[in-house]
């Protein structure tokens, strides 16, 4: 009796192993630098599209293995301001993520923001603009990033994960139930 308890207990820890060593497998997959083109991202060209404005750069997701990370949005996009004036802007979003993977579900919640300007100017130049822009930018970039974060509180950024191979993709239903492929960056 002894003997087969002590199977069961040894079978038990051998079973539990594995279930742990499955899941840390299945963490490990998402581990690692991605990336997607913004333009494939439907919830940004929709939203500047309605201004009229372009929109072209990429989106960078990292998850480390101790479950935090980044998502970063590097994008420039332009449009009409007024008539014969197109604003121009260069503007880098980074979020700190917290995130888990269980199950082919991938939960992402957002810890802290930040909003870099790398260029706000108008065509055909105007210096008066760029010198207005240049005192506001800190001002803006600390309120952007705070009303960004705060946009994110009521999000439930979960997504079904689909490899489509080992470098390769696709989240489903990611963000307002869309559909967004990423790429591991080497």
């Amino acid at each position: 009796m002894k003997l087969m308890k002590k199977f069961l207990s040894l079978m038990i820890v051998v079973v539990a192993l594995f279930a742990c060593q499955d899941l840390s497998a299945q963490k490990n997959k998402i581990v690692g630098k991605w990336q997607a083109d913004a333009k494939e991202s439907a919830l940004f060209v929709e939203a500047l599209r309605a201004e009229g404005m372009e929109l072209d750069g990429v989106m960078m997701f990292e998850f480390k293995n101790n479950g935090t990370g980044e998502f970063i949005c590097d994008v420039s996009t332009s449009g009409p301001m007024e008539e014969g004036v197109t604003l121009v802007m260069d503007i880098i979003l980074k979020l700190d993520i917290k995130w888990t993977y269980k199950n082919d579900l991938l939960s992402v919640e957002y810890t802290a923001a930040d909003v870099n300007f790398k260029r706000l100017t108008v065509e055909p130049a105007d210096p008066e603009f760029d010198a207005f822009f240049a005192q506001l930018k800190p001002m803006m970039e600390q309120k952007m990033a705070e009303e960004l974060l705060a946009s994110t509180k009521d999000n439930d950024d979960s997504a079904h994960v689909e490899f489509v191979d080992n470098n390769n993709v696709i989240l489903h239903a990611f963000i307002d139930d869309i559909d967004l492929a990423i790429e591991r960056v080497k």
